[in-house]
């Protein structure tokens, strides 16, 4: 994408909404294609933080703001998908966290294979909930592996043709909050079963498991604990509202908020350049 020109007519509109000498100009390197129609978007960056945008047609006109406060936002999810990517396959398809957890499953299953007959009821059923966590992170790995692929696959597709529509960006869109959604179950199943990881350790310390006891005690510390702590429970929250209950964040609607207050395309027609 480093390579990418937008038209000459368009970089001499984009120069010419350029407000002050410092400003910093970039144009997304990808047209972007709209309910048929072919747009580029320009940035100008003015501070780290602070960017202002302006849509124009591929035939090189300005749109008014409220024809393509959409087509920003489909700029704004491109940008953020890189980051997202990184961030949950960061935290779930890390090969230690793997190995980890199949080493951990090869031990619950030899010691409940051995001892089931003999578990107390509630201590059998704490067991199996035990063996959940490393089956249930398992899955959720081999599930992110697909969907890192198949993003990875659209973005690296987007980059060859430097084009990108709506479609592509709803397809990576679902994959990203599958992403977040398979590493939010990873720390839930911990969450809800800590006292059944307590248990299970109890009583095979009771019996004078040591070594089985050790291993999977060591195993218990690795997990999560059974609550938030205060300082991360703003975002857990966040993050059950989003995959479980599937209400949009807060801070998702301030982005766009913010991207759209910042777009350059005239009001009306009269604030035409």
């Amino acid at each position: 994408m480093s390579n990418f020109t937008p038209p000459e007519h368009v970089q001499t509109i984009v120069d010419k909404y350029k407000q002050q000498s410092t400003e910093k100009v970039g144009v997304f390197p990808a047209k972007i294609i709209y309910n048929g129609g072919g747009y580029y978007l320009a940035s100008y960056n003015i501070s780290t933080s602070l960017y202002y945008y302006l849509i124009i047609s591929e035939s090189g006109e300005v749109p008014l703001k409220e024809e393509v406060e959409d087509i920003s936002l489909i700029v704004l999810d491109m940008i953020s998908f890189k980051v997202n990517l990184r961030r949950y396959g960061k935290s779930l398809v890390g090969e230690r966290r793997i190995g980890v957890m199949k080493f951990s499953l090869k031990v619950l299953q030899k010691v409940y294979k051995e001892l089931k007959e003999e578990l107390p009821a509630s201590t059998n059923e704490s067991f199996q909930r035990f063996i959940e966590v490393p089956v249930i992170t398992l899955d959720k790995y081999r599930l992110a592996k697909e969907n890192l692929k198949a993003a990875n696959e659209i973005i690296q597709h987007v980059l060859s043709r430097q084009v990108v529509d709506v479609v592509e960006r709803d397809k990576i869109d679902q994959y990203i909050f599958n992403l977040g959604k398979y590493a939010y179950q990873q720390n839930e199943i911990q969450m809800k079963t800590y006292r059944d990881r307590k248990r299970v350790i109890t009583y095979l310390l009771k019996k004078g498991k040591w070594w089985w006891a050790f291993c999977l005690w060591i195993f218990h510390l690795w997990l999560h604990p059974e609550k938030v702590k205060p300082k991360d429970r703003r975002s857990y929250l966040s993050a059950r509202a989003q995959y479980i209950d599937e209400i949009e964040p807060e801070h998702n609607v301030k982005a766009r908020q913010r991207v759209i207050s910042r777009i350059r395309n005239p009001v009306s027609e009269g604030d035409r350049l």
